[in-house]
Formats: C-alpha cells, sequence, structure tokens
C-alpha cells in the first residue's frame, strides 16, 4: 500500500504550519509542525515504511511510539481525505 495526496488537495505553507484546502468539500486544515512532516514524507514517498523512517531520522523517540504516532496520523489524514491510500500501486 502507498499513499498519495489527492488532485483537489492543494497545501500552502503559513509559519511553521502548512494550511491544506480540500477543493472537492472546501475543507481547511491547519497541519502543526509534525503533521506537516508526515504530509510532505507522503508527498515526497508515499510508502508508510519510508514515511516512518523519514519521521524517525528528524524526531527522537522512542520508535514505537514515534512508529504508532505516524501510523495514527496517517490513518488521520486518510479519513479527513488529505491522502488517499493505494492498494494496488502498480509497482
Amino acid at each position: 500500500m502507498r499513499y498519495c495526496v489527492p488532485e483537489n488537495i492543494v497545501d500552502r505553507d503559513i509559519g511553521e504550519e502548512l494550511l491544506i484546502h480540500h477543493f472537492e468539500n472546501d475543507e481547511v486544515f491547519i497541519l502543526n509542525n509534525h503533521a506537516r512532516m508526515i504530509f510532505q514524507a507522503v508527498k515526497r514517498y508515499g510508502d508508510p515504511e519510508q514515511v516512518r523512517v523519514a519521521i524517525a531520522s528528524e524526531v527522537f523517540g522512542d520508535s514505537l511510539e514515534l512508529d504508532q504516532a505516524v501510523d495514527d496520523t496517517l490513518q488521520r489524514m486518510a479519513a479527513e481525505g488529505m491522502i488517499v491510500a493505494d492498494e494496488d500501486p502498480g509497482d
């Protein structure tokens, strides 16, 4: 499985935070710095394992707790429509 950012999502830097605008339903989200890092890692890598590795390289802490926090954030972003899961990426 991979994640990607749908075409109807636009993001914009606002200081240390990231504004996400979902054009389909006109929702707006403001991501804090940690959620921003995860969103940007999804845009860059897509693969959840690579996202976890990228975040672990920038954030220090218990690796199991960090992995769980990343996974929880990915699930929440997917539930809100900021990212979508591609079950069959065709790799």
